[in-house]
């Protein structure tokens, strides 16, 4: 069945001192077929949920909007209820469609989907400890529902996760869904033994779909890095990089977008590498900012650079693609993706370090550059710019398939699959999937008790 399906686009940030709480909000709404969404809701109305979504409401990028983003994409099609981690802030909450509204206070508890999509990063107990917790209590579930499927949606940034979410994942968990190829295997050789499916994560990218593709550069020319000022970010090896490529030449700008920072004491390096080098061409912005000034932004620049160390999606590249504005990416972790497509021009990453989070342990390796390399790739852009605006129509088709519209099909697949096939992989399938774990599809087709899943047999590859 065709749906028109038109997606929406919110972006908020929640801002707290011990005595300040400031939240910015606004909202982008495009055209929804509500007579079929409100004739959707009324048919389901007494039926079981489909899906219960668990996780944050924080709409700023990154995982704390995950949640909406999946609801948005999925609730034309499902009954989905909510059981949020953190209280729902009403500034965050007001802004969102009515039909999200009511998805946000339909009580995962009290209506209990099929399945459960946990959108959160696995909680840690003391570091070096077996878990032994009940993890599904704090949320006022049973540890243990045969009459439900729970997927954590989960990704991490090095070679490694940590082994206190192996556990959690392998004694909580009935599969785990991973954004990018790379984590499969970084999850299974962890000691993950659940099935692990690969689904790319959505964004609404309607905004930067809809704008003009780039077409020429500004004068002067402007790299950008939008994120976090944080040692695995690397951005004092961009600094260096740029330095290197292009000293205090006016004709050249580099701005670093931080919407947060981990710790003074790396931004002083970063603040005291511009200062020895004598960089008056660079310039920093810190603080997260709504929607409107963040897509403003990416209007005014010409490439975006990201040599992260560790990626476990990396957003800001896609949604770069998609306006057809040419990026440098390090070949690495999330990014490997990107940088296989020949679309981006791509900095060998391939030093192991530590990996580098802001609180204590070390999980596997990431893997940084030279500031050489950075260079060469800086001075590579400046002086082929054409070329790479040239490949801006096939970034725009690359990014498209990250779309909400795009991705929603294969979360649909996993929440209710219209075919289950035993097999050698675990497999999101065009209309259903396939898996190694014959429980998990005996689960499936208990859970989802439709007369025509009861009358399909699972078939074994």
């Amino acid at each position: 069945m065709k749906l028109n399906l038109l997606l929406s686009s919110f972006i908020g940030v929640v801002v707290c001192s011990s005595n300040l709480a400031v939240c910015l909000c606004s909202e982008h709404v495009r055209e929804v077929d509500h007579e079929k969404t409100s004739r959707h809701q009324e048919w389901n109305k007494e039926m079981p949920c489909d899906l219960t979504v668990i996780g944050p409401v924080i709409m700023a990028d990154g995982i704390g909007r995950q949640s909406i983003d999946l609801i948005d994409s999925l609730q034309p099609f499902l009954r989905i209820s909510f059981i949020p981690t953190i209280p729902l802030q009403e500034c965050e909450v007001s802004p969102l469609r009515q039909e999200i509204q009511k998805v946000l206070y339909r009580s995962g508890v009290q209506h209990k989907g099929r399945v459960v999509i946990y959108e959160e990063p696995l909680l840690q107990p003391p570091l070096g400890r077996p878990w032994s917790g009940d993890f599904w209590s704090r949320f006022g579930l049973l540890q243990h529902d045969p009459e439900q499927i729970r997927i954590a949606y989960s990704m991490y940034e090095s070679s490694r996760i940590p082994r206190e979410w192996v556990d959690i994942l392998n004694s909580s968990f009935d599969a785990v869904a991973v954004p990018d190829p790379f984590l499969l295997q970084v999850y299974q050789e962890s000691g993950v033994e659940i099935p692990v499916f690969v689904v790319p994560l959505g964004r609404d990218l309607h905004d930067f779909l809809s704008a003009p593709l780039k077409t020429e550069r500004h004068f002067p020319m402007v790299f950008a890095n939008f994120g976090a000022c944080a040692a695995r970010k690397n951005s004092l090896r961009l600094v260096q990089g740029f330095g290197e490529a292009f000293g205090d030449s006016p004709a050249i700008m580099l701005k670093l977008y931080w919407r947060q920072k981990w710790g003074e004491q790396y931004k002083n390096a970063i603040v005291t590498e511009i200062a020895l080098r004598g960089l008056h061409n660079v310039y920093i912005e810190e603080g997260p900012v709504a929607f409107p000034e963040y897509f403003r932004r990416y209007m005014g620049i010409d490439c975006l650079v990201n040599i992260s160390t560790g990626e476990g999606f990396s957003n800001q590249p896609r949604e770069a693609m998609a306006l057809g504005i040419p990026v440098i990416l390090t070949n690495n972790t999330g990014q490997k993706t990107l940088c296989e497509t020949g679309l981006v021009c791509s900095v060998p990453s391939e030093i192991e370090i530590p990996s580098q989070y802001p609180y204590p342990g070390v999980f596997g390796v990431q893997y940084d550059c030279t500031v050489e390399d950075v260079a060469r790739a800086f001075k590579e852009m400046y002086e082929h710019y054409g070329l790479y605006l040239q490949k801006a129509k096939k970034m725009r088709l690359f990014a498209r398939r990250y779309d909400l519209s795009a991705v929603a099909e294969g979360f649909l697949n996993l929440v209710k699959p219209k075919k289950i096939i035993v097999g050698k992989k675990n497999k999101i399938l065009k209309n259903g999937l396939m898996t190694t774990s014959k429980r998990l599809a005996k689960k499936y087709r208990m859970l989802l008790d439709t007369k025509k899943m009861c009358q399909m047999p699972v078939r074994n590859l």
